[in-house]
């Protein structure tokens, strides 16, 4: 058996929608690694665009985090992780020789704050700052909010404490920026870290694989 992917009919004369499913099959037939689905073919078929691919038996992350349990946290973690550490090896396949990451730091300062207070020991009132200019009032709140939430949750850390903190107070993405991190450092790949949030998930990184240190440039 396959799995088939096609455009859907709606849209199979949207020029951009056309490029942009050509550009996937492109982008998917030249990668290869033990992690990814397989491109078998692609092509046409009056018009309407279709990819081949490997099937794969099992249950997909989408049902997976659909099912009644849900996901827990320290699985989804898990999962962030991975995805970051993926980013790598499709680097590597590419020939790639630097990678470097980044964040917009859009709503998730707090975690990043949250983070640097629970792994490096900065007071909460050094680790938050006003981000896009917010007021006094919310500067505040966002203190008590990191602070409060280091207390809460210092009591139980368990090691190892990067993979423990992201559990409990940091974001998925940041997760998966510490995975990228992490693999950069086992396949020794210069890694450029970007930005507030990222240096957080290498907080975390640095945490987790010491070895880190030696890849990363601020």
């Amino acid at each position: 058996p396959v799995a088939l992917k096609l455009l859907h009919q709606e849209i199979s004369d949207d020029a951009a929608q056309l490029e942009r499913f050509r550009r996937e099959a492109r982008a998917a037939a030249r990668l290869s690694h033990p992690n990814l689905v397989g491109v078998i073919d692609a092509g046409e078929d009056q018009g309407r665009p279709y990819i081949v691919f490997e099937y794969i038996e099992g249950e997909t992350l989408k049902r997976r985090i659909e099912a009644e349990d849900g996901l827990a946290v320290d699985e989804a973690v898990a999962y962030a992780i991975e995805i970051g550490r993926e980013q790598v090896r499709l680097a590597v396949e590419a020939g790639i020789h630097v990678l470097g990451i980044g964040e917009m730091g859009i709503g998730n300062t707090t975690a990043a704050s949250a983070l640097l207070v629970a792994l490096l020991g900065f007071d909460a009132e050094k680790a938050v700052g006003r981000g896009t200019g917010i007021s006094d009032a919310v500067l505040n709140r966002k203190v008590e909010v990191v602070a409060g939430a280091v207390k809460k949750h210092g009591a139980q850390a368990a090691e190892p404490c990067g993979r423990y903190w992201l559990q409990t107070i940091g974001g998925y993405e940041i997760a998966a920026m510490t995975g990228t991190i992490l693999e950069a450092a086992r396949v020794r790949m210069p890694l450029v870290v970007d930005g507030f949030v990222a240096t957080a998930a290498a907080a975390a990184a640095f945490d987790l694989d010491p070895s880190c240190r030696g890849v990363c440039f601020f």
